[in-house]
């Protein structure tokens, strides 16, 4: 099934699959028929073909949905569990999403299998062969243990006589889907806070990933070296967000160290693996090293892209003037039934800081230029800069990170700050702007400090990867951002604080360095 947005108020055209009532089927005696006008039941091309429907509302339908559920289909067996099952786990389910990506229509209904391959899958999942997705455990999807009649009758309510054929299965077991998505991608969704109020966001600075099992890590003790690799990488990223269960990953370049990866797409891929297995949001930035392969810098953007649940882009629609490739701005809604749900209450910015190649001879580091600082000034203003706090993600950190006036520094400083020689006024802009309270680097790696300068946060993120240098004893570590509503006697209201930490790679899996970075009383 496959629906456009819920909540839109149009009306949507539903149709009752095509054929006669059981006789044995209470819930449907003096019910109001939703005709069709193929008595026949037949069908062409794998679709139903039928006459005018009767509409329903939107807001309605799946709610109408779900009664149907539970006054008939539930009530037919005796025994049933429901559980979540995971997409991916379920053969049909992932089969009709996929296929939903392109269909035209807002909302389609399938009676009987629409092709071969789905019937094949059904006639496996009654085989048995796909009992994997018991052990599934989230997303859309409906699993129920059935008695082998109810099964036959439960089939042929829903998939129609032509369903008949495919054989049931001894232990009566039979995998059901129920799908409901916005049409588009996973970047169309809004990020929204928690009903608890909270947003949290996972920083994931310089994986440096290579060639898996393959590649050497570096600054570790002799006695890791001969078992270390991008694994460890991998097995920290999918351990911190396990243990964080954060609302959105930002990867803050360098995620992949170019000149080692043969394949970089494949690196890519990997490198990002734990984000998309997790179904979490995430977004990106590149670094310094991630175009030194065969890829160049908008080929890497272009491929990011494309990858399951990445809210990244390329770049903003008519922006043709940005000479970079990622920058782009994310919005993040109220909490739920606040009267702030429609709204933006926290502007998330991402900025391509560039690589070597981008600026001159003398090998001096980039720095975001002035069309990636006049596309920020246009995205404020039409926020009107000051309506939501911000936070600005990128790789390579200004000068200002070096400054003398650095205040309320907590972290540590263990190497120089890599930034361009010739200040671009990036600093400027942002700290004149008044909405960004933050900016978030990464780059140089035993670097882990945030600290104020002329009310901006200037924050480090610390290495994360064990193929980029870092230091024996130091652990590598990722930094979190949480970001909290106001609590009013109406309900949530706009950002309250926005806080942050940092989580070690070391045995205890420690959190070190709470921090408040801006509280909306204090300023």
């Amino acid at each position: 099934m496959r629906s456009d947005d819920l909540d839109r108020s149009r009306t949507e055209h539903w149709t009752r699959p095509t054929r006669k009532p059981d006789r044995a089927d209470p819930t449907l005696k003096g019910e109001k028929s939703i005709s069709a006008t193929n008595p026949t039941g037949t069908h062409q091309g794998g679709q139903l073909d039928s006459g005018p429907s009767t509409p329903l509302p939107d807001k309605k339908l799946l709610l109408f949905i779900l009664d149907r559920l539970q006054k008939f289909l539930l009530s037919q067996f005796q025994h049933f569990k429901v559980i979540h099952v995971y997409r991916e786990a379920n053969r049909v389910a992932d089969k009709l999403a996929k296929e939903g990506c392109s269909c035209p229509f807002d909302f389609v209904i399938l009676d009987c299998p629409n092709s071969k391959e789905l019937c094949n899958i059904l006639c496996s999942n009654a085989s048995g062969l796909y009992t994997l997705s018991r052990n599934a455990t989230t997303l859309s999807g409906l699993k129920q243990h059935l008695e082998t009649r109810s099964s036959r009758k439960l089939y042929q309510y829903l998939l129609g006589e032509e369903i008949l054929k495919i054989p049931l299965p001894r232990t009566g077991e039979v995998l059901l889907c129920l799908i409901l998505f916005p049409i588009g991608i996973l970047a169309d969704m809004p990020l929204r806070f928690r009903k608890d109020g909270t947003f949290k966001i996972l920083q994931v600075a310089d994986m440096h990933y290579a060639n898996g099992k393959n590649t050497t890590c570096e600054n570790v003790f002799p006695s890791q070296e001969p078992h270390c690799s991008d694994l460890n990488t991998t097995a920290f990223l999918e351990r911190t967000i396990l243990a964080e269960n954060p609302d959105l990953i930002v990867f803050t370049g360098d995620n992949i160290y170019g000149f080692d990866c043969p394949n970089p797409k494949k690196s890519l891929s990997d490198a990002f693996a734990p984000a998309i297995a997790s179904n979490i949001p995430w977004a990106v930035v590149m670094g310094n090293h991630d175009d030194e392969s065969s890829l160049s810098r908008e080929d890497v953007m272009k491929y990011t892209v494309t990858l399951k649940n990445t809210l990244s882009k390329f770049n903003p629609e008519n922006a043709d003037y940005i000479e970079g490739f990622g920058n782009y701005n994310l919005e993040v809604g109220g909490a739920e039934g606040s009267k702030f749900e429609n709204k933006s209450v926290l502007n998330l910015y991402f900025l391509d800081s560039g690589n070597l190649a981008d600026c001159c001879a003398d090998r001096d580091f980039p720095s975001p230029g002035p069309s990636e600082q006049e596309y920020m000034a246009d995205a404020e203003a039409l926020k009107l800069r000051v309506a939501a706090p911000a936070l600005t993600f990128l790789h390579i950190p200004p000068p200002e990170f070096n400054s003398s006036m650095l205040s309320k520094k907590v972290g540590v400083q263990q190497e120089g700050v890599s930034s361009p020689f010739v200040n671009s006024g990036l600093f400027t802009s942002l700290a004149g702007a008044k909405d960004v309270k933050a900016l978030i680097v990464g780059h140089d790696h035993i670097n882990d400090y945030c600290a104020e300068l002329f009310g901006l946060q200037l924050c480090y993120g610390g290495g994360f990867g064990y193929h980029a240098y870092g230091q024996a004893g130091w652990a590598r570590r990722a930094r979190v951002v949480v970001v909290n509503l106001d609590k009013t006697e109406n309900g949530w209201g706009p950002v309250q604080s926005i806080k942050t930490r940092k989580r070690l790679d070391d045995a205890n899996f420690t959190a070190i360095d709470d921090q408040l970075l801006w509280d909306l009383e204090y300023a």
